[in-house]
């Protein structure tokens, strides 16, 4: 237990490190206190948790056109093998509404741009679950590639700080790709929140997303630092 409470001290401070131009570092002081508190299986529900803010904007939005990727597409975005792009069209259906609204509301023009602000609405709110799925799929691949490289070692150097310096080493390769997740996400709020004005819509939404993808982004780096031994 205290081995894994000095690993997990470690691993804070090089996410505090890394993180130190990322805008929410506060994501990963937050990630290292959780992964002391709870343990693996506990943070794994909360990260599934996480995926409840989406009932809620449902309910706060009853027309907005979203539906959920199925488990394969899931793990086709962790993995990689579908864009997030992608995933945004299979959860808003293409075009659907635009194309509904340019065929019924096209000589209203008040109407079709309503129609055109909700359609982009439900395209960044698909994009905010796409983005979760994308960092997900990048921290697994982390732990993956940890794994296989500590294993690969010559038992003789299978180490504690073997172990620390790949860890080291895959958090610094995932710290470019959450920034880049960071500055996507703070960009769909902004525009999200203008939308939801201009719609009459519930600007809560935005702020619900955002607590949401900060709280998920932390019980899933919490939730890999919690199973190291």
């Amino acid at each position: 237990m205290k081995k894994r409470k000095i690993l997990i001290t470690i691993l804070i401070a090089l996410l505090i490190v890394i993180g130190a131009v990322a805008v929410w570092q506060f994501d990963n002081i937050k990630a290292g206190w959780l992964a002391m508190r709870y343990s693996p299986e506990e943070l794994a529900g909360q990260i599934d948790d996480s995926d409840k803010v989406y009932d809620d904007i449902l309910r706060k939005q009853p027309n907005l056109n979203l539906s959920e990727l199925s488990p394969e597409d899931q793990q086709r975005l962790a993995s990689g093998e579908m864009t997030a792009d992608e995933a945004v069209l299979k959860m808003t259906g293409g075009s659907a509404t635009a194309q509904s609204a340019s065929g019924g509301q096209a000589e209203d023009p008040e109407k079709l741009a309503l129609a055109q602000k909700e359609q982009r609405i439900a395209e960044l709110i698909a994009r905010t679950k796409a983005l979760r799925g994308v960092f997900k799929g990048r921290l697994a691949g982390m732990k993956s590639s940890v794994i296989s490289e500590y294993k690969a070692l010559p038992e003789s150097e299978r180490t504690p700080a073997a172990k620390r310096e790949l860890i080291s080493r895959a958090i610094s390769a995932a710290s470019a790709a959450e920034s880049q997740c960071d500055g996507e996400i703070i960009a769909i709020i902004g525009e999200l929140t203008t939308l939801l004005k201009e719609t009459g819509g519930d600007v809560s939404i935005a702020s619900d997303i955002k607590a949401a993808y900060a709280h998920e982004k932390a019980a899933t780096k919490a939730y890999y630092m919690s199973m190291q031994k």
